[in-house]
């Protein structure tokens, strides 16, 4: 329907204007009515017509000066007068400022219906030729564009792009380029259904328009998970840019963002290095945190004091604390441990360093857990669950937050697995001692036979003994030798080999050790 508004300073005549035609019926609503010059450029400004039917001559303003104040204020609008005059100085002068027509009092219901219809079919074909050309510009800029991010994806891909270049090198308006790569912190595809991703990511693009729009031109590209947008612009800080577009989107869409800005460049053939440099310093961000600003020039704390076998031995120091059931001891040398990780994954710049180190950590506590024969959530233990579940953690902070919480289950398990599981084991293992002790038998060994790792056999034999197992296997062999030589005639040498020595210098020397004198001299002092 066409919007008209009616004026004419005789009510008679206004209200005729409304009744003469059905409206309805050539397809226009009349918004509104004024009965004078001032009164319908209020109506004017206020409902927006898209035809306005005024009498020409009206206290205040008159029909002349209301379309020239259309036409100064550049109002899309079409005018058709109607005048009691048939002076044709008012028709000339009501053309010369763009009316359709001129209609004298009486007004004729058949010629005024022509006239509106002429005026109405005009308007359509101008709004159809509005749209057909917005139509084809926006198709010549939709096509503009996909061929600038084709060209920008040749350039970063490092495949040959000389072609696209002759062809497209002047729609690059400016001197610089910059590549600048935007992540969404917040957002997780566990979390967020693909339309709501989709509404944020083109909430984001907006504002990056918006704000790079008054310093150059930019292309943007998702590539990797990453928004890659690259800058044309003139000599300017792009750090400070990327600084608004996050402060900009923190403010209004209430999202964490983080940036990395590459090197600027003055030559198309250098973007691939802005863009490798935005790339790198994006890796930073597990290490540095969300939702910051980051470039390739900032230096990460490198320590290189930090290696595998200081992170190994950092392990067996956790563990022991977990077996001894430490619980303070533990989670503070499980913090130090994860430290060590970060340390020395940052020393690399590798994510993928502390995902692996960590995933192996946890292998082995999990391990253990087996060998302790203790029952645990298989599915929360689950590998596949685990390394997953690590390589969500968007940040190194995370991950250790994340790390932190399994190490308190892995000891509640412990805690919880109960002691008599561990007293039985204990006993079976005193057994098999006090029947092998005179065999060559060791640590390793035993460990091996009770399907333990050697180190945490130790730490278990000693929590259940309070002494470790050399010392418990010596005093009981020299037991055993006490009574050899109290009750037999037997060499000494020979008591040395019932017992478990092979060398019988290393026997009298570890007797002398425990008794005070050799066992010759401690069999002749008994007898007397």
């Amino acid at each position: 329907m066409t919007d008209i508004l009616l004026a004419d300073d005789e009510p008679i005549i206004l209200k005729g204007l409304q009744k003469i035609v059905d409206w309805q019926k050539l397809g226009a609503d009349i918004v509104g009515v004024a009965g004078s010059g001032n009164e319908l450029i209020n109506e004017i400004l206020e409902k927006k017509p898209q035809v306005v039917i005024s009498d020409i001559c009206m206290p205040g303003y008159s029909g002349i000066d209301v379309i020239k104040f259309i036409e100064e204020n550049n109002l899309q609008i079409k005018v058709i007068f109607i005048s009691a005059h048939q002076d044709f100085h008012y028709a000339k002068e009501a053309l010369r400022y763009g009316a359709i027509d001129y209609i004298v009092k009486p007004i004729d219901k058949i010629h005024l219906e022509k006239v509106v219809r002429k005026t109405i079919h005009g308007l359509t074909k101008e709004q159809n030729e509005k749209d057909n050309y917005h139509k084809l510009a926006e198709f010549e800029q939709r096509k503009k564009q996909s061929e600038l991010k084709a060209f920008f994806k040749l350039i970063i891909q490092d495949e040959p792009y000389q072609e696209s270049l002759e062809k497209l090198k002047t729609e690059f308006k400016h001197p610089y380029f910059t590549v600048i790569c935007m992540s969404i912190d917040q957002l997780y595809p566990r979390n967020w259904r693909e339309k709501e991703l989709s509404i944020a990511t083109f909430a984001i693009s907006n504002v990056i328009g918006e704000l790079s729009s008054k310093i150059g031109q930019r292309i943007e590209l998702t590539q990797s998970g990453y928004l890659i947008n690259l800058i044309n612009h003139d000599r300017g800080n792009m750090v400070d840019l990327a600084k608004e577009i996050r402060h900009q989107i923190n403010k209004h869409l209430k999202l964490e963002l983080t940036l990395s800005v590459g090197s600027t460049v003055a030559n198309l053939k250098d973007v691939l290095l802005s863009y490798t440099d935005a790339i790198t310093a994006m890796e930073k961000k597990y290490f540095i945190g969300c939702n910051q600003v980051i470039t390739n020039d900032i230096d990460l704390v490198h320590s290189n004091e930090i290696d595998e076998q200081s992170i190994q031995e950092m392990q067996g120091n956790v563990l022991k604390a977990l077996i001894s059931l430490q619980y303070e001891q533990y989670m503070e040398k499980m913090g130090l441990l994860i430290d060590m990780v970060g340390h020395y994954a940052e020393t690399k710049t590798s994510r993928e360093s502390a995902i692996s180190i960590s995933y192996s950590i946890f292998k082995f506590l999990k391990f253990v857990l087996e060998e302790m024969d203790i029952t645990f959530n298989e599915e929360f233990f689950d590998a596949n669950n685990m390394l997953t579940q690590i390589h969500e953690q968007k940040t190194f902070s995370m991950l250790k937050q994340y790390l932190l919480n399994i190490s308190n289950v892995i000891y509640d398990n412990v805690k919880q697995s109960g002691t008599s599981k561990e007293q039985n084991q204990m006993r079976l293992i005193k057994e098999y001692i006090q029947d092998h002790f005179h065999e060559q038998i060791s640590l390793d060994k035993l460990a091996g036979l009770f399907f333990m790792n050697p180190y945490y056999f130790s730490s278990f034999f000693k929590k259940h003994t309070n002494e470790n197992f050399k010392t418990y296997l010596t005093e009981l062999r020299l037991k055993e030798a006490v009574k050899l030589l109290l009750q037999t005639d037997l060499m000494v040498y020979e008591i040395a080999e019932k017992v478990g020595y092979n060398n019988p210098r290393q026997f009298s020397d570890m007797f002398k050790k425990q008794f005070g004198t050799l066992p010759n001299k401690f069999r002749n002092r008994i007898s007397e």
